[in-house]
C-alpha cells in the first residue's frame, strides 16, 4: 500500500487510493464520513473525474447532486475534449501518413488510447505531435489545408517560437482545436509541471502539495505506463539521464512515483538517480513557491506579492523560477560544461558565459521585436494587445 502520511483528510487520502485501486474490479471504497462536495472539487482540481466516475459505477455508488454535477461536468468536457481531439488527430494522421510524414503522438491522447485505454481519461487541450525538423513545413501545409491554421492574433510571429520554443501552434477558426507541432522534445513528461520536485521531494507534506498542484493524474501517469510497460530499458534510461542532464528531475519523479503510488520501479533505478542538495536560494524560492500553493488549495490567505511572483501566465518571465533558471543557464554546474563542452576549466567558463548572454540578448531582442510586431498587428484589428489576454473558445 502507498506510504501515505497520516495528516492527509479522509478525502485526501481516498484520492491516492482511487489513483492506486482504479482498475482493481473488486475495490470498494468506504465513502461513508466523506465530505462529498470537497471530495468532488478535489478529484477535479487534479483531473480525476473520469477515472472516479468508473469507480462509482462499477461499486453502484450514489453521488449527492451538488459533486455529481461539479464531476458531470468535468467528465462531460472531457468527452468532448477527447472526441473533437481524436477526430482532428485520426484525420491527421490518415494524410500524414499518405505524405510520408512521420508523426509520434504525445501526452494527452497518447495516453488515453495506449494507457488507460478510456478516450476521455484525460485528453488535454491541445493535440501535440512530434514530427521530424525536415518535415515542420509539410506538416504546417497539411494542417492548413485542413482548416487548421494562424487563427489567433495573440500568437507571436512563428519565427519567434522556432527560435526559442521548438515548436508551432495552430488552431481551427473557432480556437476549439489546437496543434502544437514539435520537432525537439525539450522536457520529460512533469519537467515544466513539477520543477519544485527535486528540491522537495523529501518533503513530509509532499503528497498534499500535489494535491494542491492538481498534479495527482500526472504521476498516475508516470506510475501507469511504467506498469504496463515491464520491460522498459532502465539502463538505457539511467544512461539518457546521465547524458542530458536530467538526473535531478527524473530521480524525483520516479521515487514519488514509487513511494506514494507503488510504480514498479527497481531500487537500483533509485539509486542510480540521486537527487542533488540543491542551494539554499533554490531550495527556499521552491519551498515558498509549494508554501503558497498550499496556502491556496486551503483556503487560507497567502501572500499577495508570492502570488504576483508565481503567475502563471508565462509573459512574467521575472518571476523566481525564470530568474533561477536564467541564473544557472549563465552559470551551469560542471556536469553541463563537461557534457556540452568536453572540458569545465575557466576559459570553458568564460566562453559558455560569452554565447549564454549573445543568446540572452538575442531573446530579449526578439521578445521585443515580436511583441511590438503583435501589438501593432493586434491594433489594427481594433483588439487588445496585453500580453495576459486569456484564450476563448466555445464548446
Amino acid at each position: 500500500m502507498m506510504n501515505l502520511k497520516t495528516n492527509l483528510s479522509l478525502e485526501e487520502q481516498l484520492a491516492y487510493e482511487f489513483a492506486h485501486h482504479w482498475r482493481d474490479e473488486h475495490y470498494r471504497p468506504n465513502l461513508e464520513e466523506v465530505d462529498w462536495l470537497r471530495f468532488a472539487k478535489l478529484l477535479t482540481h487534479n483531473r480525476m473525474a473520469m477515472l472516479a466516475m468508473q469507480i462509482f459505477a462499477r461499486a453502484n455508488i450514489s453521488i449527492p447532486q451538488e459533486a455529481q454535477k461539479l464531476i458531470r461536468e468535468q467528465a462531460d468536457r472531457y468527452e468532448r475534449s477527447a472526441s473533437k481531439l481524436g477526430s482532428a488527430l485520426i484525420t491527421y494522421l490518415k494524410a500524414a501518413d499518405e505524405r510520408r510524414i512521420e508523426t509520434i503522438v504525445l501526452k494527452g491522447l497518447w495516453l488515453c488510447e495506449n494507457i488507460y485505454q478510456v478516450p476521455a481519461m484525460r485528453p488535454g487541450g491541445d493535440i501535440d505531435i512530434l514530427v521530424h525538423r525536415r518535415d515542420v513545413d509539410a506538416c504546417l501545409n497539411l494542417l492548413a489545408e485542413q482548416g487548421i491554421g494562424e487563427f489567433w492574433p495573440n500568437l507571436l510571429h512563428d519565427d519567434y517560437f522556432t527560435r526559442h520554443h521548438l515548436h508551432q501552434q495552430r488552431s481551427t477558426p473557432d480556437l476549439n482545436i489546437w496543434f502544437e507541432i514539435h520537432w525537439a522534445l525539450l522536457a520529460i513528461h512533469l519537467v515544466k509541471h513539477a520543477v519544485y520536485l527535486p528540491s522537495l521531494a523529501d518533503r513530509d507534506d509532499l503528497p498534499r502539495i500535489i494535491l494542491a498542484d492538481g498534479m495527482l493524474m500526472y504521476y498516475l501517469d508516470v506510475t501507469e505506463t511504467l506498469k504496463l510497460h515491464p520491460n522498459i530499458d532502465w539502463n538505457l534510461t539511467i544512461k539518457l539521464a546521465h547524458d542530458w542532464g536530467a538526473v535531478d528531475i527524473l530521480g524525483s519523479v520516479l521515487q514519488t512515483c514509487k513511494k506514494y503510488f507503488d510504480a514498479p520501479i527497481p531500487d537500483k533505478v533509485i539509486a542510480a538517480l540521486p537527487i542533488s542538495r540543491h542551494g539554499f536560494v533554490t531550495r527556499t524560492l521552491m519551498a515558498r513557491a509549494a508554501d503558497q500553493e498550499l496556502a491556496t488549495y486551503e483556503e487560507r490567505k497567502g501572500s499577495r506579492f508570492w502570488n504576483l511572483l508565481l503567475a502563471h501566465n508565462s509573459a512574467f518571465i521575472l518571476r523566481p523560477i525564470r530568474l533561477l533558471e536564467t541564473i544557472s543557464y549563465f552559470f551551469p554546474p560542471s556536469d553541463f560544461l563537461r557534457r556540452r563542452y568536453g572540458r569545465t576549466n575557466f576559459i570553458t567558463r568564460l566562453r559558455h558565459l560569452t554565447i549564454a548572454s549573445w543568446q540572452t540578448l538575442r531573446f530579449g531582442w526578439d521578445t521585443l521585436y515580436f511583441g511590438m510586431e503583435r501589438y501593432v498587428r493586434l491594433k489594427r484589428l481594433g483588439k487588445s494587445a496585453s500580453f495576459f489576454n486569456k484564450l476563448e473558445t466555445h464548446l
